[in-house]
């Protein structure tokens, strides 16, 4: 069945009234998110493609989430707050550090996670267990800080390579605490913003002029309603089009970044075991205080200030004056994509996680032994469904159905 079939199974069902291999639900599955924002007025998750995010999750007062994703609030930043991010990053450290726990710090070569790094390295007393977790590609994106990291008797060393790397269950039990770069990238805007940063006078509808934007949809009066309205819910006025990614990105991509680690983890009972270093209410605060300060209108100049904070440390003119946001994520990450075998013969694509709830419980993408059933474990429907779909969205649009 196609076209408006979808529209009429939601009309007349509730999610989870049907099993796995009905017609309905496999369509409803592969609704789009241009789909749902057409017929339902909910752009979203279309709006998120445009800051290169998979999933949307929305974090504003809206809550447009079709399912009952945990999201971090976004905080208010009070009047009068004024703080350095060097601050910042060292209580962040601190924090973590005071959970008494051993860290092991999953190191790219990037800037947010060196500059994590180098906050762990700041606090870390003698007494205190660090872990740097890298592979191959890591040290070829960073070698002058790696040879640091050699030189510290202090530092233990854990490789990896991309089809490991999600593979190592003792590090997730053993009582250390797992600690990313994520959600590194919202903070500072978006890789889709790169060609345009110098454009500060243009009109933040521009970037719907681009060549290289990756929009989904039409553009039309009603989703540039919804655009509005959703601005209205930034912190800051937006103005030009790095305004506009920066906010999509904040608001929508936030949890999915944070949340990468985890739709890969062999037993996701252990997710509350990895958690991101920037997933913490200063940094948020500060990056919605000091927008002006994410570049000064070209792409060296992008995440200057961690740069700035990173150099302090390790005195890296080249590093500071010249590196640049670089996709670590694909060199270092088991990608679905890059991994041309058999769904089950692969790590990756065996162990994603379809379903992780907070108290643990989860089901794989692929769950079945000799059987891999694609996208929908029958035992999700032991859950009051409500307790996986928001309520609220769905009977908005029964309504307009």
């Amino acid at each position: 069945m196609k076209g408006k079939s979808s529209s009429k199974w939601i009309k007349y069902h509730d999610p989870l009234d049907i099993g796995r291999n009905n017609t309905f639900y496999n369509q409803f599955v592969n609704i789009n998110v241009n789909q749902i924002g057409e017929k339902f007025g909910n752009y979203i998750g279309a709006l998120s493609w445009l800051a290169n995010c998979g999933h949307g999750m929305d974090r504003t007062d809206s809550n447009l989430n079709y399912f009952n994703f945990h999201v971090d609030p976004i905080p208010k930043v009070e009047d009068g707050w004024n703080r350095s991010l060097e601050d910042i990053f060292l209580e962040r450290a601190e924090e973590i550090w005071a959970m008494d726990r051993p860290v092991r710090l999953w190191w790219s070569g990037g800037i947010d996670s060196t500059a994590a790094l180098v906050a762990f390295l700041r606090t870390k007393t003698s007494e205190q267990q660090l872990t740097v977790y890298l592979g191959k590609p890591c040290i070829e994106e960073n070698p002058d800080f790696w040879e640091l990291i050699c030189w510290d008797d202090d530092i233990e060393v854990q490789f990896n390579t991309m089809e490991t790397i999600f593979d190592f269950s003792p590090n997730f039990t053993d009582g250390s605490i797992n600690v990313t770069g994520e959600p590194g990238d919202p903070v500072w805007g978006s890789f889709a913003i790169k060609e345009h940063l110098h454009e500060t006078d243009k009109h933040w509808t521009d970037i719907f002029n681009y060549d290289d934007t990756r929009l989904k949809f039409k553009m039309h009066d009603k989703f540039m309603e919804f655009c509005e309205n959703f601005n209205s819910k930034s912190p800051i006025e937006i103005r030009n089009p790095f305004d506009f990614i920066w906010w999509i990105a904040f608001a929508t991509k936030w949890q999915w970044n944070d949340l990468t680690p985890h739709r890969e983890l062999k037993n996701a009972s252990n997710y509350q075991n990895i958690i991101g270093f920037y997933n913490f209410p200063e940094i948020q605060k500060w990056s919605i205080h000091n927008h002006d300060l994410k570049h000064k209108g070209d792409w060296k100049s992008y995440k200057g200030p961690a740069k700035d904070f990173i150099f302090d440390y390790d005195g890296n003119y080249d590093y500071r004056d010249n590196k640049t946001k670089y996709a670590s994520f694909p060199l270092t990450y088991p990608m679905r994509e890059k991994i041309n075998i058999d769904a089950r013969e692969s790590y990756s694509l065996q162990f994603v996680n379809s379903l992780i709830m907070s108290d643990g419980s989860y089901h794989k993408e692929y769950y079945s032994g000799d059987d891999y059933g694609y996208g929908y474990d029958p035992d999700i429907n032991l859950y009051d469904k409500w307790d996986i779909y928001n309520k609220p969205v769905w009977d908005e649009w029964k309504k307009q159905l």
